[in-house]
């Protein structure tokens, strides 16, 4: 993942997806921690921040779903290269 990426505060999240401004979604492999979502608003790429700050990890494909439908996202693109399901071994 690409640490200039700013994470975005899940407040913030909910204010710009109410305003429509939320042009893309994509979860991508965050390393051994997860599963982590950008979203692209205009020429800005953002990864969905955690409550206290730092990216939002995810420990399944579920879970990120689930998320993005409390916030009013129903579509998004998923990049499984290099994540490993907690249900599998390495």
């Amino acid at each position: 993942m690409n640490e200039t990426i700013t994470a975005i505060a899940p407040k913030v999240l909910r204010e710009m997806v109410a305003a429509g401004s939320v042009d893309h979604v994509r979860a991508i492999s965050g390393g051994v921690e997860g599963l982590v979502v950008l979203l692209r608003a205009g020429p800005t790429e953002r990864v969905v921040g955690a409550a206290r700050g730092g990216p939002r990890y995810f420990k399944s494909v579920d879970g990120v779903i689930s998320t993005l439908k409390d916030y009013g996202i129903n579509k998004l693109e998923v990049d499984a290269s290099g994540w490993m399901p907690r249900t599998k071994t390495a």
